[in-house]
């Protein structure tokens, strides 16, 4: 007898994107090969017009309103709460920046299902420019790798633009960690999570979804000091103290940067901030 397909619940969050969300849910409604799947859109407050758009063109898709801004990890979380109350195999978080190709999802199902212990896929993310971005993160000797495979293989972690979670694998470990809100590292930091459990991360260039990376955080001007206190959060999380001072080599390097950029009194008052929150 022919297995039934597993059911896929995309979670795309949005916030004053009307035209890039529209976009985004055409290409899925237009080029997924895969059908078994539904699309759950959490939308965090926005008062573009965003809410009439989907009401007008996009009746069929579940739509949840928020109050007001939650942030990424929270926002998502309210998604995927509402994609396991209903039931569902795989819930697949996808940045409204995104469009997809036709193969995208089916892709990523197959080599899912090849392996149990396959906990999360990620696609290759293709620039506006037609460079593949470079979405894959490997930690080694204290040293953080960001890359882009060539081929399909494991990797340590995927970019949340686009991951693929199995619906056991957020069961064992939960949700994301809403003390990243409202953005940054909290992608990274399910993915050591995933990997602590001992699920595989598999990367794959046979799944391609194009992003028009960072449009929405362009217009933010709060993002350098919410990148580097999630950063630093993220590093006291999830690595030995071993490792910690070999990162501690590297960590000037950032201050240099913040000094060039006009940002150092910003990195100093979150360096304090972090490590005070961590002594009370």
């Amino acid at each position: 007898m022919k297995k039934k397909r597993d059911k896929v619940s995309i979670i795309i969050l949005n916030y004053n994107e009307k035209n890039i969300l529209k976009k985004c849910l055409e290409s899925i409604k237009n080029k997924t090969l895969y059908k078994n799947y539904e699309i759950i859109v959490v939308d965090n407050n926005s008062t573009d017009g965003s809410i009439e758009m989907l009401q007008k063109f996009f009746p069929e898709i579940k739509l949840i309103k928020n109050p007001k801004n939650y942030g990424f990890p929270k926002g998502n979380n309210i998604g995927i709460r509402e994609a396991l109350k209903h039931g569902t195999d795989y819930v697949l978080i996808l940045n409204n920046d995104t469009e997809v190709t036709e193969n995208w999802l089916k892709s990523m199902i197959e080599i899912a299902d090849s392996n149990e212990r396959i906990g999360m896929i990620g696609p290759q993310l293709i620039l506006p420019n037609g460079n593949t971005q470079n979405s894959c993160y490997s930690y080694k000797y204290g040293l953080t790798k960001k890359f882009a495979p060539n081929k399909t293989q494991e990797v340590d972690c995927v970019s949340g633009a686009c991951m693929l979670i199995k619906n056991s694998v957020i069961q064992e470990i939960g949700l994301l960690d809403e003390g990243f809100n409202p953005i940054y590292f909290e992608d990274i930091d399910y993915c050591f999570r995933v990997k602590k459990s001992g699920f595989k991360i598999v990367y794959t260039t046979k799944s391609k979804v194009y992003h028009h990376k960072g449009m929405t955080m362009e217009k933010m001007d709060w993002n350098y000091e919410v990148y580097h206190t999630n950063r630093i959060k993220f590093l006291l999380k999830n690595f030995p103290v071993s490792w910690l001072i070999v990162r501690l080599l590297v960590e000037p390097w950032n201050i240099i940067q913040g000094l060039k950029e006009g940002k150092l009194k910003i990195l100093l008052s979150v360096y304090s901030k972090v490590f005070r929150s961590r002594s009370n």
